[in-house]
């Protein structure tokens, strides 16, 4: 290496930083607590999709009324412009 000094500055006053260090757990958890805890994270998961599956069945359910009166809307609207049509001078 050589003896002369690098011509950038900034790199000589640098600071390394390290890595953060991951805390180490305070007890370890045995196999089956922590099968215990993931069953139970299973659980809440599954509730919180029969939840979500409830509620979305319910906004279809909203949708297919909505749709079911729009079609009855469009056939009034359409017996409408055929009333109209047969009274239009040809």
């Amino acid at each position: 290496m050589s003896d002369r000094p690098h011509p950038n500055p900034a790199v000589l006053s640098a600071e390394i930083i390290p890595f953060p260090v991951q805390p180490q757990p305070a007890t370890i958890e045995s196999p089956h607590d922590r099968l215990q805890r993931a069953l139970a994270s299973l659980a809440e998961a599954q509730a919180a999709q029969r939840a979500a599956l409830s509620r979305w069945r319910g906004a279809i359910s909203d949708l297919q009324t909505s749709m079911a009166g729009l079609g009855v809307s469009v056939a009034r609207y359409q017996q409408s412009l055929e009333r109209i049509s047969t009274n239009l001078p040809s």
